[in-house]
């Protein structure tokens, strides 16, 4: 026998664990695509509840075993994949979108970072055993022993590039688990916050979103503002401003970055396909297009910072500052005015997609 399960993990006579990491792919993703009449797709159920059901449902068989798992790069990368078409679908995003989103959107952590913190989780668990534990007595052994390919020395790796104390020290003075978890969640969200600063610098489609000061345990304020009983009409609307904030809302599908030929030159008329005086970008579009000046001015009449002795900035002399704030950035607590900017966009889009039409 090559191949057997041993309590719900397969295991191989084979050193290669690649047939395994297919096996859990496969578990999670068929799970959640099961669950599509149940409405996981974009457009039926509010992205915040589809994401508790992968969650809940899927991600735990996709992720079954992880604690004694030992990845190679490329089997993380097929997880890392087949993690993120799920959230993609969620959230109705198109394949080609920046993928360092995908997840802060929402504020689910990337596969990585989730067996890291099932591993380390399992570590503590093992580390509060009493002392005559055949589990923590075999992890003594092991720490002795010359491993340079296994799971303890990966672990140990892992520990020290987040700055915890090491195997060694948590057997002696162990914290409890709530203190343990809290803090493991604390880094790996940090770090995650600040590789998607670091992308921002290079990737302008995600400066505006780094803004945000994404909480990985929880969804995005973006996202929030549709999931009241009241707005979940909102939510489709809603999407068509994240696409903007993230540079794949299609207005720009001649001149963004992900429609340009390996040869650097575009593949169309970057123009704006409604004035033909500018790019058409984001902000050309929400603060600058000629042909929409009459739409904007009216729906600018309706905005609730008035009745707060709040201006908003003008489109025609600070465009960037319109966009952002259209955009979700500035007063992302205020529900009033985040649906009044949902609404606007929306507006904005309709009267575009007619003028547009032949």
């Amino acid at each position: 026998v090559k191949e057997y399960l041993h309590l719900g993990i397969l295991r191989s006579t084979s050193p290669s664990t690649l047939n395994r990491t297919l096996r859990q792919i496969n578990l999670g993703r068929s799970s959640f695509f099961a669950l599509n009449r149940a409405g996981t797709r974009f457009g039926c159920l509010h992205p915040i509840t589809a994401l508790r059901l992968y969650t809940s449902i899927a991600l735990p068989r996709m992720l079954y075993g992880a604690e004694i798992w030992c990845l190679t790069n490329t089997e993380l990368e097929m997880f890392e994949r087949a993690h993120r078409k799920i959230l993609r679908t969620i959230q109705g995003l198109p394949i080609r979108c920046p993928k360092e989103s995908i997840g802060t959107l929402l504020g689910c952590s990337t596969i990585s970072d989730l067996i890291t913190y099932k591993k380390l989780s399992f570590l503590i668990s093992i580390a509060a055993l009493p002392p005559t534990a055949l589990p923590r007595q075999v992890l003594q052994c092991r720490l002795q022993e010359p491993l340079t390919k296994a799971w303890i020395p990966l672990l140990e790796t892992q520990i020290n590039d987040l700055n915890l104390p090491n195997i060694a020290a948590l057997l002696q003075n162990t914290p409890s688990k709530s203190t343990w978890k809290k803090c493991v969640t604390k880094i790996l969200g940090t770090q995650a916050h600040l590789h998607l600063l670091n992308q921002a610098e290079t990737k302008c489609d995600l400066e505006l979103l780094s803004m945000c000061a994404p909480n990985f345990s929880s969804p995005s304020p973006l996202w929030k503002v549709t999931h009241c009983p009241d707005w979940s009409h909102l939510t489709s609307k809603s999407n068509f401003r994240i696409r903007l904030l993230l540079g794949c809302h299609g207005l720009e599908s001649d001149a963004s970055r992900f429609s340009v030929r390996k040869d650097g030159q575009s593949r169309g008329d970057p123009s704006c396909k409604l004035c033909g005086a500018a790019l058409e970008d984001a902000t050309h579009f929400i603060s600058s297009c000629t042909m929409l000046e009459a739409k904007r001015r009216e729906l600018l009449s309706y905005a609730p910072l008035q009745s707060r002795d709040m201006d908003l900035p003008d489109p025609a002399r600070e465009p960037d500052s319109f966009a952002s704030i259209m955009l979700g950035i500035d007063w992302i607590d205020d529900i009033e005015i985040q649906v009044f900017c949902i609404n606007f966009l929306a507006e904005l889009k309709a009267l575009r997609a007619e003028l547009i039409q032949p």
